[in-house]
């Protein structure tokens, strides 16, 4: 995660502690820093808002999906428990990685709430990468009518339907998308079956702590 965010190390540690609810005080004294340089490194913290549009850790999503808009102290206080990632990667053509992620929380007034991320990083000239994220938080049947927006191969679908089981959330429950609603086409027990094959192993399950 650090390669992804623009904190420091110790700037890091503060966050972390705050999240996991201590005190200033608190926080300096696990650290061994007085309470006015952990307020420094807060501050400091709160100053990355307008660069940190990229993170999970900091902003928080706004209900019920990503948008333009955030308030400028719009700070997530959410545990967010990452429970599955995949990714996948386009042609040569396109040299695109997809990332998906799917995490945990209590968040707002909703409880419980998922929290789902989807990261595009493409090349552009000179060697460089060009990253667009999206994310969003909802309860599960939110989630379900949600996560499958712009699919349209069926491996794709059951990508997104494994990161959800591998979640514990069922993908098949009332009102949820079928593949054939959302990929427009009739499609076969066997077809259904091989793509969950294909994909399932790409889904990887984290373990909560």
């Amino acid at each position: 995660m650090q390669a992804r965010t623009p904190l420091t190390e110790r700037q890091a540690d503060v966050l972390a502690l705050w999240k996991n609810g201590e005190s200033i005080d608190e926080i300096g004294d696990t650290l061994g820093l007085p309470s006015d340089r952990v307020e420094d490194h807060w501050s400091d913290i709160l100053d990355q808002w307008d660069r940190a549009q990229e993170l999970c850790t900091i902003l928080g999503p706004q209900p019920w999906d990503d948008g333009e808009t955030r308030d400028i102290d719009a700070v997530d206080d959410t545990t967010w428990n990452l429970l599955a990632s995949t990714a996948r990667n386009e042609s040569d053509e396109d040299r695109t990685r997809v990332e998906l992620e799917l995490y945990f929380g209590h968040w707002g007034i909703c409880d419980p709430t998922y929290l789902f991320v989807e990261r595009e990083i493409k090349d552009v000239d000179d060697y460089a990468t060009e990253t667009n994220v999206k994310r969003g938080a909802y309860v599960p049947d939110g989630l379900r009518n949600t996560i499958y927006e712009g699919v349209d191969t069926i491996d794709e679908f059951y990508l997104r339907s494994v990161l959800l089981e591998k979640s514990g959330i069922d993908p098949g429950a009332d009102y949820a998308p079928h593949p054939e609603d959302v990929l427009d086409r009739d499609i076969s027990r066997n077809e259904i079956e091989a793509a969950r094959e294909r994909v399932m192993d790409r889904v990887v399950h984290h373990t909560v702590e």
